[in-house]
């Protein structure tokens, strides 16, 4: 080994995680889009074989599946929001969701507020 080569390492690994770094900066916006929808829950419809249908008071709804591993959460925020009128933020992946939209399948989650 010569001299500098701890340094070169350092140097190139430092030089990795900048180029890393701005990869991902300059990656795709759509891939970090979603779209946030604020209202009420209006009804809660469990069933199906374990599905929960979520029924917004701005005419909105969305479907938690089975196997998502946020749905006794869910469940949990969205059965408060009801007792309690309280309003909820739920999050599609899609960008530019119509928040009337129906039957969504693409929740991402929820915030009680």
């Amino acid at each position: 080994m010569h001299r500098g080569s701890w340094k070169e390492m350092k140097f190139w690994s430092k030089a990795a995680c900048l180029g890393l770094s701005i990869a991902t900066l300059c990656s795709s916006p759509d891939a970090l889009a979603y779209t946030q929808c604020q209202s009420k829950v209006q009804m809660i419809w469990a069933g199906d074989g374990g599905y929960l249908w979520l029924h917004l008071t701005n005419g909105g709804s969305t479907m938690i599946v089975p196997n998502d591993p946020n749905r006794e959460a869910v469940l949990s925020l969205a059965t408060s929001a009801l007792l309690a009128s309280r309003q909820v933020i739920v999050r599609y992946a899609a960008d530019g969701v119509d928040c009337s939209s129906t039957n969504r399948s693409d929740f991402v989650g929820m915030y009680l507020l």
